[in-house]
C-alpha cells in the first residue's frame, strides 16, 4: 500500500471508532480481517498512525479550535506533529485518487502549513498531557507536581511483558524460545517470573506459548498476584477473573495445590479460561459463572476463602499506554458509576473470606475515587476489616525492590515501567468486634 492509502485506512478506522463503542483494537482487528490483502507491514504502519492519533487527541482539538474534530483532521495533525510525515509530504499524498485522502482544503492548509512547535505555544497543561477533562483534577490530587512526568510516561508505547509459567518452564528456557524467533528478552526488575521484550509479535505462533510455558501479562498484574500471597493448599477466590490471567498466576504460586474459584459474569471468559488452564497445565481452578456480584453462590460460600482477589471493573486509566483510545470515552459520570460498582462488589465479595483471611482489592486505575476512596468507604462500614501494609506482604514474597506508597501498592509507568495499578490488602480480624450496644451495661 502507498503511504497515502495507509493514512486513509487510519482515517477510516478512527472514523468508525468515533461512531462505535467498541475498543480500537477490536475495530482494527475486524478492519484487517475484512481486508485480507493488507500485509503485515501495512498493518503495523496503520496501527501506529491510529494509536498516534489517539495519543494526540486533545492537541488535535486545540490546533483546530474545536471539540468535534473529524477523523481526517485528527490523523493529519497527529501525523505531522509526531513526524510520521511532513506537511509537504502530506500535501503531496492527498490527491483524491482512489483509496487515498482528498486534497487539502484551503482551511486545512492554513492550519497545517506552520511549524508544529508553534501550534501549542499557549496550550494548557491538560491539553499537552492528553488528559481527559474528567480525570485532570483527580490525577492532580494523586500526583501533584509530578503529574507532567507521570503523564508523559503514559504517552509512550508500552513494552510486551511475559510471565513465565513455573509449572512448566523457567526464565532461561522461555528466553531461549523467544531468541529463536528473533526476540531479545530481559529479566523484569520486580516480578520474579517476568521477562520483557520491546517488540510486537504474534506470540501465539511460538511453540513455547502453545505448550503453556508463558503468558503475555503486564508486570503490574503479576505483582498483584504476589500481593495475594497465596499458599499451596489454600482456598482462593478470583472474584472478577475475566479471562483468567491472574488466576493462572495464582495457580503457579500455589504450585497447583489447593483450590481457586475463578468467578465472572461473562460466560465466554470462563470458556477462554478453561482453554488457558489446559494449555498451562493448571488443574486446581474451578470456574464459577455468576449472575452478578450478589449471586447466591456468594452466600453459599460465605467465610470459606483464605484469600479473595477483587480485580474490580474500573476506568482503566493505568492502561492508557496500551489503550490510548479508552481515555476519550471517560466522563465524570463514568467515574462515579465505577466507584458505586466497585463498592458493591467489595461489599459482596468480602463475605467470602474467613476470619484472619485477606481481601485484596485492586484496579488498573490511578484515580482516587476508584482506589483509596472506595477502600476507605468500605472500611468505614466494616470495622471487622483492617488495612494491612502492602510492603509487609510483598517483602514476605521476597519482592524488596519496589518503591511503595504506604499503606497501599501503587504502580505507575514512570516509576515501575509497568501499567498503572492500585492494590489494598484488607484483613478480616480473627474475632469480629461486638456491637457497641452489646457492650453497654444494663440499666439498674
Amino acid at each position: 500500500m502507498q503511504d497515502a492509502a495507509r493514512l486513509q485506512a487510519a482515517i477510516d478506522i478512527i472514523h468508525t471508532w468515533m461512531d462505535n463503542p467498541r475498543p480500537a483494537d477490536r475495530l482494527m482487528a475486524a478492519y484487517f480481517r475484512d481486508r485480507r490483502y493488507i500485509g503485515g507491514g501495512d498493518k503495523k504502519f496503520i496501527s501506529h498512525v491510529v494509536y498516534t492519533t489517539f495519543r494526540h487527541w486533545r492537541r488535535a482539538e486545540y490546533i483546530w479550535k474545536a471539540k468535534d474534530v473529524g477523523a481526517r483532521k485528527r490523523v493529519f495533525a497527529a501525523s505531522i506533529f509526531s513526524d510520521i510525515c511532513t506537511y509537504l509530504e502530506l500535501k503531496e499524498a492527498c490527491t483524491g485518487e482512489r483509496y487515498v485522502p482528498n486534497a487539502l482544503s484551503a482551511s486545512e492548509e492554513n492550519v497545517l502549513d506552520d511549524i508544529p512547535e508553534n501550534w501549542f505555544a499557549d496550550a494548557p497543561e491538560d491539553v499537552m498531557l492528553e488528559i481527559p477533562v474528567a480525570a485532570y483534577k483527580p490525577l492532580q490530587e494523586v500526583f501533584g507536581d509530578q503529574l507532567p512526568k507521570q503523564m508523559e510516561a503514559i504517552l509512550i508505547e508500552a513494552p510486551v511483558d511475559i510471565r513465565v509459567n513455573t509449572l512448566k518452564s523457567d526464565k532461561d528456557a522461555v528466553k531461549a524460545a523467544l531468541k529463536e524467533v528473533g526476540l531479545d528478552a530481559e529479566d523484569m526488575k520486580m516480578s520474579p517470573e517476568g521477562v520483557r521484550v520491546h517488540q510486537r509479535f504474534p506470540f501465539h505462533t511460538i511453540d513455547a506459548y502453545r505448550e503453556g510455558q508463558f503468558e503475555v501479562q503486564d508486570e503490574g498484574s503479576q505483582i498483584l498476584a504476589h500481593l495475594c500471597a497465596p499458599k499451596p493448599g489454600q482456598t482462593v477466590v478470583d472474584f472478577c477473573a475475566g479471562a483468567g490471567g491472574k488466576t493462572l498466576a495464582l495457580a503457579a504460586l500455589m504450585q497447583n495445590k489447593g483450590t481457586i474459584y475463578a468467578c465472572d459474569i461473562i460466560e465466554r471468559r470462563m470458556e477462554e479460561l478453561a482453554k488457558r488452564c489446559k494449555r498451562s497445565g493448571v488443574h486446581n481452578v474451578r470456574r464459577q459463572l455468576l449472575s452478578d456480584e450478589n449471586d447466591k453462590w456468594v452466600k453459599k460460600h460465605k467465610g470459606k476463602a483464605d484469600v479473595v482477589l477483587i480485580d474490580a471493573p474500573c476506568s482503566g486509566t493505568g492502561t492508557w499506554r496500551r489503550n490510548p483510545d479508552a481515555r476519550w470515552r471517560l466522563s465524570k459520570a463514568d467515574i462515579a458509576e465505577y466507584h458505586r460498582i466497585q463498592l458493591n462488589i467489595l461489599e459482596s465479595a468480602s463475605r467470602l473470606v474467613n476470619a484472619g483471611g485477606k481481601v485484596v482489592y485492586a484496579t488498573c486505575s490511578m484515580l482516587p475515587q476508584e482506589n483509596t476512596h472506595t477502600v476507605q468507604k468500605f472500611l468505614e462500614n466494616h470495622p471487622e476489616f483492617e488495612l494491612v501494609q502492602a510492603q509487609d506482604i510483598l517483602e514476605g514474597q521476597n519482592l524488596i525492590n519496589l518503591p511503595y506508597a504506604q499503606p497501599y501498592l501503587r504502580l505507575t509507568p514512570l516509576e515501575h515501567g509497568c501499567d498503572g495499578f492500585f492494590g489494598a490488602v484488607l484483613q478480616k480480624k480473627a474475632q469480629e468486634p461486638k456491637l457497641e450496644a452489646e457492650n453497654k451495661p444494663e440499666k439498674a
